[in-house]
């Protein structure tokens, strides 16, 4: 039996405990089998309905296994079935929410530059609707569906981008305008205060949106039918009105960890640092950029940037002077994390 902290311990670790080797369905199972396995063994047991995980677990694999042949509606149906599940006292237990009121999130865009040049503010948005065909088939993407993306931390977005020159690569602030609502698929974090059924229930989704790719950067990537289903559920509610869905899917996007986060890779280990932001382009209103106006108006941001014109014109003891008073992380004493502090009191402008 599992006293309180080993089972957070084991619940806080259980996306890692994963067989990259398996067949797809077979890892959604073993970790469908091993959730079980910890609650039964753990003081949550006789809380704990095995019934609504089995349920989950079984919709998604129905999801999976309709999307390989190549039912799309079915498979996001299937996912539609548990998120509403009728015979929940609590509605949407299986979804996190995270609410944000204006001027609280402050994130991070950048794009890769052959040159020392900068971008315009406008170039450093979402890829514009003329240029959907650049629109690729990602983890939480659609192909030719622009959505805006943006990372908790400047180190985030590096990662994302498969480490580019960071001498020439583009960087700009973003702040939200307006009261956001985003779905959150982070992964979870349990502890003393958040250790309960409820939350193991809402800690599934992200679960089996961290799965790490086999294949990453092909055509096709098995462990993104999901996340990918679970985007298109948001884009479509999103445009509907009066309905259940729309209740819960009036939400601007998605938040969700990076599978980079705890690998090897990863150069800090900090989940802070590894948030992901997506925002899909909402209705037929785009400007004269090519942008939608829907997230023009919820997002303002600063001049771009770049590591190479912040040492040009950076006043002599480094981009940022600390003046001692408080301890800094890691983090924030490299050049990325200084970097983001000073970005933050910049200007910031929405594109009109």
């Amino acid at each position: 039996m599992l006293n309180t902290e080993e089972t957070i311990d084991r619940l806080n670790h259980l996306y890692l405990e994963d067989n990259l080797e398996d067949d797809y369905i077979d890892r959604i199972r073993n970790q469908q089998h091993l959730l079980l396995k910890i609650v039964a063994n753990s003081p949550l047991a006789s809380s704990i309905d095995l019934a609504i995980i089995n349920t989950v677990y079984d919709q998604v694999v129905l999801s999976v296994q309709a999307f390989m042949k190549g039912n799309i509606q079915d498979s996001i149906l299937q996912i539609k079935k548990f998120i509403f599940h009728e015979y929940i006292d609590r509605r949407y237990v299986y979804l996190r929410r995270k609410r944000i009121n204006p001027h609280e999130l402050m994130a991070f865009r950048a794009r890769k530059c052959d040159t020392h040049d900068l971008f315009s503010r406008t170039e450093m948005m979402h890829i514009p609707n003329h240029k959907r065909h650049l629109v690729s088939n990602q983890r939480f993407s659609l192909s030719g569906y622009p959505c805006l993306y943006i990372g908790a931390s400047i180190y985030a977005c590096w990662e994302e981008l498969d480490r580019p020159d960071i001498e020439k690569f583009n960087i700009t602030c973003i702040c939200n305008e307006k009261l956001i609502h985003f779905v959150d698929l982070t992964l979870p974090h349990f502890n003393a205060k958040n250790f309960s059924s409820e939350y193991i229930y809402a800690s599934i989704l992200p679960w089996l949106c961290s799965f790490r790719a086999k294949h990453k950067g092909y055509a096709f990537v098995e462990e993104y039918t999901i996340p990918q289903m679970l985007m298109s559920i948001l884009i479509s509610s999103r445009k509907r009105s009066g309905s259940v869905i729309q209740d819960i899917m009036a939400y601007q996007g998605l938040m969700y960890t990076s599978t980079i986060y705890n690998t090897n890779k990863d150069l800090f280990n900090e989940q802070r640092l590894m948030t992901n932001y997506v925002v899909p382009i909402l209705g037929d209103k785009i400007n004269g950029y090519g942008l939608c106006e829907y997230i023009c108006d919820y997002f303002s941001l600063t001049e771009p940037t770049s590591l190479t014109n912040e040492r040009v014109i950076a006043e002599q003891g480094g981009i940022i002077m600390y003046d001692g008073k408080r301890e800094y992380s890691k983090y924030e004493m490299t050049e990325f994390g200084q970097l983001e502090e000073k970005l933050k009191g910049r200007e910031f402008k929405k594109i009109e």
